[in-house]
């Protein structure tokens, strides 16, 4: 019986960004990002494999071209077809990158989420997101008492309002559809479960590269071991070792 340790190298393909109008007023869009972790400094996302959870804080990223100040709506739709969250939100003069907040109640339901962005009541852009589901809970796995308490959505709304009444104008025709098949989906635990985690990942991931930290049989696929490779923490890196020659010359003070 072997245990073998496999560590993957993910190509992260999300968000799925679809902008049918680059510009906005002045403004020329230029790209939309969904994550958590924003760093208010640096701009940037520092959950940089974009990992999402039902108890993820979600953010949403944003690139303009400069221009002057307008006003847009931001729309978070959820796998279920309901409208987290449409908040009015003014880019300003000097805005190039900058986020929005949507402060949404968790857990978030998992799944695929959808983040509209209207200028003028008219849909211009949007990302795709993935919500994924948790399949163990304190190292054990996901009874169903704990997946329909982590993957049915918070036991209220998202936020303070009910924004259904923007169902029609953000096109979305199908929610009776989506409704049920999230309930479903918020049942399943074991295989099912497993299964649906799965295929959601199929959808925003590929795999680049695999890696083991073992040898493996001789009757199993080559894969190469972490140590030699150039993308793993587990392969060298001459700059962070120092020789005992060099410890030596410098009396272990550095």
């Amino acid at each position: 019986m072997y245990v073998l340790f496999i560590v993957l190298n993910l190509i992260c393909i999300v968000n799925f960004v679809t902008i049918k109008h680059h510009r906005f007023h002045e403004h020329v869009l230029l790209n939309l990002q969904v994550g958590t972790d924003f760093d208010l400094k640096e701009l940037i996302f520092r959950n940089y494999a974009k990992w999402l959870g039902p108890d993820s804080k979600v953010r949403l990223r944003y690139m303009w071209r400069y221009g002057t100040a307008f006003n847009i709506a931001v729309a978070w739709i959820d796998p279920a077809g309901g409208i987290a969250s449409y908040q009015d939100v003014t880019i300003g003069v000097e805005t190039f990158t900058d986020s929005h907040n949507p402060n949404l109640n968790t857990p978030l339901r998992p799944g695929i989420w959808t983040v509209k962005v209207l200028y003028q009541l008219t849909v211009c852009a949007e990302v795709q997101f993935l919500v994924l589901p948790y399949s163990v809970q304190n190292g054990s796995p996901l009874t169903s008492q704990q997946a329909h308490k982590l993957h049915n959505g918070p036991s209220a709304l998202y936020s303070h309002t009910d924004f259904s009444e923007f169902t029609e104008k953000l096109g979305i025709k199908n929610y009776k559809e989506l409704g049920e098949t999230a309930v479903i989906n918020g049942r399943k635990t074991g295989v099912e479960l497993d299964s649906w985690i799965d295929a959601l990942t199929v959808e925003f991931w590929s795999i680049q590269d695999m890696c083991t930290t073992q040898h493996l049989p001789k009757d199993c696929p080559t894969v190469d071991m972490c140590k030699h490779t150039k993308w793993s923490s587990l392969s060298p890196d001459p700059k962070n070792e120092f020789s005992s020659k060099v410890l030596k010359h410098t009396r272990g003070i550095l």
